[in-house]
């Protein structure tokens, strides 16, 4: 890991939990790092495999850009629908 990683890893755990309302923390922070996991998991497979398919090494470090603007329009989107409370979270008895 590098130094970036070490330093942003442990605040975006905090980020989190600092969020989440008391009841939910543990459920945000979860699905925090299982978000997390499987993202550095698929990384290196989907990265080799645009490798591979286009034969340039350069091919998945240009592809960023427009992997970012997709994950920002998800988000966006995401953040409409959890505000306008269109989902209703399961009630907990």
């Amino acid at each position: 890991m590098t130094i970036g990683e070490n330093l942003f890893f442990p605040s975006m755990e905090a980020l989190a939990a600092n969020l989440a309302p008391e009841a939910e923390r543990a459920t945000f922070l979860g699905t925090y790092i299982l978000a997390s996991g499987v993202g550095w998991g698929l990384s290196p497979l989907i990265g080799g495999l645009i490798w591979d398919m286009t034969g340039s090494p350069r091919a998945p470090w240009l592809l960023t850009a427009p992997y970012a603007a997709a994950f920002l329009t998800l988000l966006a989107l995401l953040q409409g629908y959890v505000r306008s409370g269109a989902h209703s979270a399961p009630q907990r008895t």
